[in-house]
């Protein structure tokens, strides 16, 4: 149900801010806990969530909570390197694909139908942590508290330091098209196409296809760079792919939908808390992988483990081992080679791809690789600039 209280101070058990990927997967996962499911939720963003506004594509072994609502699915995918190209068998992982539209639906149906979730669309000005609570204020003035806030705004993000940290953008544009005769291969998606041309200094450019059947499908052209693109460009760049990898020309395909979508891909540290009662979550609370910009898996496994946490401990607040950290300094590495380009990120994923098993690659690309896998990794990427990296980013860290 959706709030219509304009003023005074209201207090729930849990307040979600941002109801994007990462709000709405705990909000669902608390509707589905025994222990909690009774909880009052307070969710608040300054729009409603519903349009197919952008794709999310994930691999995962086994079943997973949203398989209900997958638009595809594919155990194979095909990747075009710097002069090497190879069919890449998944197992024992699947490749997902989930429209935001379904995701969105799915979720809000079942919280609507439950009288504990309520709803504010208004932009949040403010969020504190409070001694014993977390407060959230509103464009208009209400303010609401709650004894855990779950922020995945900017509100309370440490500015960029990229004196210190590697800042690249990954951006992209799709098209969902209808092509006038048949020209994909529905059971084999292309996974990171490097034969397009490669740009200059800190740029790196591939395609994607996710075919749905023969005639239609979602492809994108995708850059990893500092700055974003003027719209018109992307537009040239994603044509002239369909024209020379697909055999499209402009008047062969129908154009359904567009996407266009920016990640960032940074080594920033984001804080896992505000204080005792305002924990982060999605983007802002560091579930985007640095290195591929990869997000919505993450914020599963992310949200899994808040749930776990809450449930046996009576707290929210995670804390990742020290272990585990050993990704994060593995994709600072990778992409402060990507941004000073040390080697061509084409290059780079070439040599994963050409030199490992891809079990052993995506496993990595899932931080569920052990230290014998990531040696073996490791052994396949040239060592001179990935050493100067390694010092690199510890002189940063140490010194800035």
């Amino acid at each position: 149900m959706t709030s219509s209280n304009t003023s005074g101070l209201h207090h729930f058990d849990v307040i979600i801010a941002g109801t994007g990927a990462a709000g709405l997967s705990l909000a669902y996962a608390i509707s589905q806990s025994e222990k909690l499911k009774d909880l009052q939720v307070l969710l608040v963003d300054k729009e409603q969530k519903g349009t197919n506004d952008r794709t999310w594509c994930f691999w995962e072994e086994g079943e997973g909570t949203f398989d209900d609502i997958l638009h595809h699915v594919w155990d194979r995918a095909q990747f075009y390197g710097n002069n090497f190209e190879k069919e890449l068998d998944l197992s024992p992982y699947r490749y997902k694909m989930i429209r935001s539209e379904d995701f969105y639906q799915k979720i809000i149906q079942t919280l609507t139908n439950q009288d504990n979730f309520t709803w504010v669309q208004e932009p949040i000005q403010e969020i504190k942590d409070q001694p014993d609570r977390a407060s959230l204020t509103t464009k208009s003035g209400v303010t609401y508290t709650g004894q855990w806030l779950f922020n995945s705004t900017p509100f309370g993000s440490p500015s960029p330091n990229k004196e210190k940290y590697n800042y690249l953008l990954q951006h992209f544009k799709g098209y969902e098209i209808t092509a006038h005769r048949p020209v994909f291969s529905p059971g084999l998606p292309t996974f990171m196409d490097f034969r397009v041309e490669q740009g200059d200094a800190n740029d790196a450019r591939f395609g994607y296809i996710l075919p749905d059947n023969e005639q239609e499908a979602l492809v994108e052209y995708t850059v990893f760079s500092p700055e974003t693109w003027s719209q018109e460009a992307y537009e040239e760049e994603l044509q002239g792919y369909l024209k020379r990898f697909v055999n499209l020309d402009p008047d062969e395909y129908t154009v359904r939908r567009v996407e266009f979508g920016v990640i960032p891909m940074t080594d920033q540290y984001f804080p896992p808390s505000q204080g005792k009662h305002v924990i982060q979550i999605g983007t802002f609370g560091g579930q985007t992988k640095a290195s591929t910009g990869y997000t919505f898996q993450r914020i599963q496994k992310h949200t899994q483990r808040i749930m776990n946490q809450w449930e046996k401990k009576g707290t929210p607040l995670v804390k990742s081992s020290r272990w585990n950290r050993r990704f994060t300094f593995y994709d600072a590495v990778l992409l402060e080679v990507m941004q000073k380009e040390w080697v061509k990120s084409r290059d780079i994923f070439t040599r994963i791809f050409k030199r490992n098993p891809e079990i052993r690659v995506f496993r990595f690309l899932d931080d569920s690789t052990d230290f014998r896998e990531e040696v073996a990794l490791m052994n396949s990427m040239p060592y001179l600039p990935f050493l100067r990296a390694v010092a690199s980013k510890l002189f940063k860290y140490t010194f800035r």
